[in-house]
């Protein structure tokens, strides 16, 4: 790099924009070619180098070696080009399974194959007008890919009534695309899928990173003890799938109907995070625990969680300290059984906001647990957790003491953690 870059490089991490403009106009094209021989398509690669120079501004401080900019840069450009690469994969994935669900739609039927290619277009939007149990059959078959028998033993229902079923189902989405064909300014439908993707995105960008892909390793699964105290987790070996745990696609379904399972993955350091992920109640609630800071005990130190409530039609932020739960913010929010939620958890700093098919739905403000991993949990209950994905912005490899809560006894707790007294209801 010659003295002139590097003197540019050293002005933008300062915060001159105008040095920053310079360093783009510069390493724009080399990045562009970085990014259009991993993605192989000019409108994907022009993104990737677009959120790739966002991601260099922010990081840009940290940067210790102005000479090192060049490889730097490009790593980060290379970086962002394979999960651009990972979504394009995971998008196709989704499209194979409307051509399967389309395909077995129209068996016996007089469709011509260009008529099934333009009606893939509408199924995501003909998909929110069948029922929730419809929803979640269609999911289980066509796009984690299962057989009749096993989604008849997730279900607890014959493979002959998931048969026929789903012939219901698929008629009923035929009959949807044909009105939505011919009436063409009816009642629009939101396409599930288009929110969350949408949502997640264009409000953030990229950077979102897959927790699970189709393997447990490098996840924990909760030892249940009688002693409460004595509950510790334990590393999942490679291969390993837990008692009351399957994996369903790029999902997990846990059934805590005879007790409770509890999964968990990710760094402790995390402070700053936002988790994405698409969320089936099947029978009874479920329960999303962030920011759970176990290194020294699953219970020494107070964490949060986000619990969705079909039966009470709720959904709330709650925090946990040694069992005694404080609600920071319930929401009544009508949710169903069977139906498939996009949520959004974003923690950062002192606070917390959820999202649900892209609507706002919590706003909390809360200093007791600065930082943690993340785990999911049923307890007496059942639920899909799927597409499942991350973003950590921040680490904070210490606790501050000031931040630093932990007992080993409720004796030990402050008053203030064992009353609700900051509760407030949104």
């Amino acid at each position: 790099m010659t003295q002139d870059g590097s003197d540019l490089v050293e002005r933008a991490r300062d915060g001159d924009e105008h040095a920053f403009v310079r360093l783009v106009e510069e390493y724009e094209r080399a990045a562009y070619r970085v990014a259009a021989r991993i993605l192989n398509d000019p409108a994907d690669a022009k993104d990737a180098v677009q959120e790739a120079w966002i991601i260099v501004w922010q990081r840009l401080e940290a940067l210790q070696d102005v000479e090192r900019f060049g490889g730097w840069l490009y790593r980060i450009v290379a970086n962002v080009a394979l999960r651009h690469r990972e979504r394009r994969s995971s998008r196709q994935s989704t499209l194979n399974g409307y051509r399967a669900l389309v395909g077995e739609s129209v068996e016996s039927m007089d469709v011509s194959t260009s008529q099934m290619t333009d009606e893939i277009e509408f199924l995501p939007a003909a998909l929110e007008a069948v029922s929730a149990r419809a929803r979640l059959l269609i999911n289980l078959r066509y796009f984690s890919r299962l057989s009749t028998r096993r989604i008849g033993r997730i279900l607890g229902l014959p493979p002959g009534t998931i048969r026929s079923r789903l012939h219901r189902t698929r008629l009923a989405i035929r009959k949807e695309i044909e009105r939505m064909t011919t009436h063409p300014t009816g009642r629009e439908h939101v396409p599930h899928d288009f929110r969350k993707e949408e949502f997640r995105r264009q409000t953030w960008g990229g950077g979102w990173k897959p927790l699970f892909t189709g393997d447990l390793s490098g996840w924990d699964t909760l030892v249940q003890w009688d002693d409460v105290d004595k509950e510790r987790y334990r590393p999942i070996a490679a291969g390993e799938v837990p008692e009351n745990v399957e994996i369903v696609g790029n999902g997990l379904l846990l059934d805590g109907s005879g007790g409770g399972v509890c999964l968990a993955t990710g760094d402790v350091r995390w402070h700053d995070m936002e988790l994405s992920l698409l969320v089936t109640p099947i029978d009874g609630w479920c329960e999303i625990n962030f920011r759970w800071d176990d290194s020294e005990g699953p219970y020494t130190r107070p964490w949060y969680f986000l619990s969705m409530h079909p039966g009470d039609a709720t959904v709330a932020v709650q925090r946990n300290a040694r069992g005694w739960v404080t609600p920071l913010s319930m929401v009544h929010y009508p949710s169903e059984l069977g139906r498939e939620y996009a949520v959004t958890i974003l923690a950062r700093a002192d606070s917390i906001t959820t999202y649900i098919d892209g609507a706002l739905v919590n706003q909390v403000t809360d200093r007791h647990s600065p930082r943690g991993r993340i785990s999911l949990g049923v307890s007496d209950s059942k639920a899909l957790y799927r597409d499942i994905q991350y973003r950590a912005l921040r680490l904070l490899p210490e606790v501050p003491e000031a931040l630093a809560y932990r007992w080993e006894s409720d004796d030990d707790m402050p008053e203030e953690f064992r009353l609700p007294a900051h509760t407030t209801e949104v």
